[in-house]
């Protein structure tokens, strides 16, 4: 890590949990916070002012170095060449004692203006890209992610946990928590261990509990939800769920291209009968549907985060807005 760090960083691309995790060991490595959440301000560029901004940028660190300041969608602030010029203004006045971090959750061409203009002044600026991880690539970060967390995985267990994940790194780093803890240090983790523990993690179920709130069943949903809950950690099954969505929403706008299974398969680096179901799954769903509820989803995950609900009746209030929120969406 460079003793003088940039100021400004540039994070772009799919890979939600590698910027994650990014994010979080800046926090404890550069700016060198004592806790990852003090002095940390994250701003939504499409409801963010340049007046907010500016205030965020002028206030003071506590208790370290420097601020952080992560500004997501951070484009949708710029929708004008008027309001461009005064986010760049804004960002060519970063005092030293802020760290900004300039974030998109898709990979920008090289001809977008902030790839251009972060190249204009590449000695301020650190360029970092986050691709979504498939198949070999998957494979050799679950490789990785093992060897640094002390655990060790069996010839083919790797392969065997990215084909169930598909490109999924949250959800990989959780069943690589669950495998280690399972076998612990005495022996590799084998590929019948993942097939027995990972499974298709709860998949059945989850599809089900999917079915269930698209036709606004708010019984069933519940019913699918207490079956979960009794095979799993009520955390982990959000996170499923919201997985399961986001695969649902991509392989629609797969289908709604003129796509099938096989393209599904391929694009998404999923298996062929998960992508069957997937694309069957989508047909039920309208895109207005998909899109008010992963939009919600994202806003539940940032409550979660902050531990203002419990955990089982996190997700049974969910499953209850749900259904209404999916039949608004269909009207």
């Amino acid at each position: 890590m460079p003793a003088a760090p940039a100021h400004i960083y540039l994070l772009h691309g799919e890979d939600e949990f590698g910027i994650a995790q990014f994010l979080l060991d800046q926090a404890t490595e550069v700016a060198g916070l004592p806790t990852p959440g003090l002095n940390v301000s994250r701003l939504d560029g499409r409801i963010t002012s340049a007046d907010r901004l500016r205030r965020e940028l002028g206030s003071m660190p506590m208790f370290s170095a420097r601020n952080m300041i992560v500004v997501e969608h951070v484009g949708s602030m710029a929708p004008n060449p008027s309001a461009k010029e005064t986010l760049i203004a804004l960002l060519d006045r970063v005092p030293e004692t802020t760290l900004i971090y300039l974030v998109e959750d898709h990979m920008l061409k090289s001809d977008h203006w902030l790839i251009g203009w972060a190249n204009r002044i590449s000695g301020r600026v650190v360029i970092r890209t986050f691709p979504l991880k498939k198949g070999l690539a998957m494979e050799r970060w679950i490789a990785e992610q093992v060897q640094k967390q002390g655990g060790r995985f069996g010839h083919g267990s790797a392969e065997t946990l990215a084909g169930l994940v598909g490109s999924d790194a949250r959800l990989a780093n959780q069943e690589i928590q669950k495998l280690m803890t399972y076998c612990g240090t005495q022996r590799a983790v084998q590929p019948e261990d993942v097939l027995d523990l990972c499974g298709y993690m709860g998949q059945s179920n989850i599809f089900a509990l999917v079915d269930a709130l698209g036709q606004q069943d708010g019984k069933r949903a519940q019913d699918q939800l207490h079956k979960l809950i009794k095979e799993d950690d009520p955390r982990r099954i959000f996170g499923m769920v919201v997985r399961q969505f986001r695969l649902i929403l991509l392989t629609k706008e797969i289908v709604e291209s003129g796509g099938r299974s096989e393209h599904v398969v391929k694009e998404l680096s999923l298996a062929g009968f998960v992508a069957e179901k997937l694309v069957g799954q989508a047909r039920k769903y309208s895109m207005s549907q998909l899109e008010v509820v992963y939009h919600r989803l994202l806003e539940w995950d940032e409550a979660i985060k902050s531990g203002l609900y419990e955990d089982e009746i996190m997700l049974e209030t969910i499953a209850i807005e749900f259904t209404s929120h999916l039949g608004k969406a269909s009207r």
